[in-house]
């Protein structure tokens, strides 16, 4: 006789004797001290003894497994009987539906930033967050040198390395010129001190980012071809970015 299993592929992550919290939240969420932990989808993964969990922490939205009464918590593949990846299938109709959301929200933010230098010719949009102390940033930029003539980049300077970034993205904001002095603080930073209005705008201009979990640089924004926006992190090579232009 043939016998149905599930099998955890996870890792025991936490225990907690915390009494059931009174947020909702399990108790083993709850005790790790996560401030602004909230639940945005509770279901039931098929598995007798678990709980499915969708909980953003951090201004990420997480999926995992918990116990009935929320003591451990499991990270992992859930595998159900026939070898079919249960995991796969509550991320596509609980996880997905949250990651979704947060992409259009980040493109929206982006694509709204009240301060972006604007440089190239192409078709496609493509948004970066730059932050002027921000070695990677400086490197991107000069990657992003091949392909001017296939996307158009619109920066988006952000001070989230320190007090000193965001007085350079406020003289940016300041001058004249913002894509020369973009380029003058990548290169070798600029002195002086930035105009009220320049730190102002500076400040909403790295808050809108941050609240759209747009929180560090270099991270690009785009829109496929079938209308779907992407986000990725760190430096770009200039092959991914021209395929960009094929979409």
């Amino acid at each position: 006789m043939q016998t149905n299993r599930i099998l955890v592929a996870a890792t025991l992550v936490f225990c907690s004797n915390t009494a059931l919290a009174d947020s909702g939240l399990p108790p083993i969420v709850e005790s790790s001290g996560a401030p602004d932990a909230t639940i945005e989808h509770k279901f039931d993964p098929g598995v007798p003894g678990l709980k499915g969990w969708v909980i953003r922490m951090g201004g990420e939205p997480n999926l995992f497994y918990t116990t009935e009464d929320g003591e451990h918590a499991l990270l992992g593949t859930l595998i159900g009987p026939g070898g079919e990846n249960l995991t796969e299938k509550h991320t596509a109709e609980f996880l997905a539906e949250s990651q979704s959301a947060d992409l259009q929200n980040a493109l929206e933010a982006a694509r709204t930033a009240p301060l972006q230098i604007q440089e190239g010719e192409g078709g496609h949009q493509l948004y970066i967050t730059v932050d002027p102390n921000c070695p990677f940033c400086t490197a991107y930029h000069e990657v992003t040198r091949e392909i001017l003539d296939l996307i158009t980049i619109n920066w988006i300077p952000v001070g989230i390395l320190g007090e000193d970034s965001l007085r350079q993205v406020a003289l940016i904001a300041d001058a004249d010129d913002t894509l020369t002095a973009l380029e003058k603080s990548l290169g070798q930073g600029v002195d002086g001190e930035p105009s009220d209005a320049g730190r102002e705008l500076a400040e909403r201009n790295t808050n809108q980012m941050l609240n759209a979990n747009l929180n560090a640089a270099p991270i690009s924004i785009w829109v496929n071809a079938d209308g779907t926006p992407v986000k990725r992190s760190g430096v770009l090579d200039a092959e991914t970015l021209k395929s960009l232009a094929d979409n």
